[in-house]
């Protein structure tokens, strides 16, 4: 009906595709199959990746979001770069901070370094698909580029669903990032997909 029209198209962050996105996400969660594989292989490639001197640094770009109050999530949060910055920044009155990552061991360097109050061992779609609490800032830095198209849709339609005051996205273009060397982008170019098209 047009009303049920006007509940997607207005209703629901990013409207038709989104939803239908939404449902293919929730049924490869539950149904991984290849997915699944890929996930596993994406987690121990990045717990073996090297970690550069800017894996161990801080997101300095995010102090010019200062000050920022409330509680926080960063998706795909690496080795707690955003963390670290935001911790840095006295203007800053993040009451309560939660990286989700898939790699463990950049989870550890976390938990070493400080600066999140919860640390959660998973991806962030699963993480999502979950999470019923909002937050006041959502932070996604490098991260989506490693996702399936839909999958993307189904995290940026969450956050925009959970987030109270601002979401922070950033997707980055491996192929010109200085985070990685030549020999480190042929690995990690396989994991990685062009959404330049998708987020116009």
């Amino acid at each position: 009906s047009q009303l049920e029209d006007t509940d997607v198209k207005y209703g629901f962050p990013g409207a038709y595709r989104a939803v239908i996105n939404t449902y293919i996400t929730n049924y490869f969660l539950n149904n991984p199959g290849a997915r699944g594989a890929r996930v596993a292989e994406l987690e121990s490639f990045f717990d073996d990746m090297p970690m550069t001197g800017s894996a161990l640094g801080q997101d300095k770009e995010i102090i010019a979001l200062s000050p920022l109050k409330g509680s926080a999530i960063n998706l795909g949060c690496g080795t707690g770069r955003l963390g670290r910055a935001l911790k840095s920044d006295p203007q800053n009155q993040i009451t309560h901070l939660v990286g989700v990552d898939i790699s463990n061991k950049r989870l550890d360097i976390c938990h070493r370094e400080g600066g999140y109050c919860d640390l959660i061992h998973k991806r962030m779609e699963s993480f999502l698909a979950t999470r019923t609490e909002s937050v006041d800032h959502l932070f996604c830095g490098s991260a989506l580029e490693f996702l399936p198209m839909e999958e993307m849709d189904f995290v940026l339609a969450r956050c925009f669903q959970l987030a109270r005051c601002s979401i922070t996205i950033v997707i980055e273009n491996p192929e010109t990032s200085q985070k990685y060397n030549s020999a480190l982008w042929n690995a990690v170019h396989k994991y990685t997909m062009d959404h330049s098209e998708s987020i116009r």
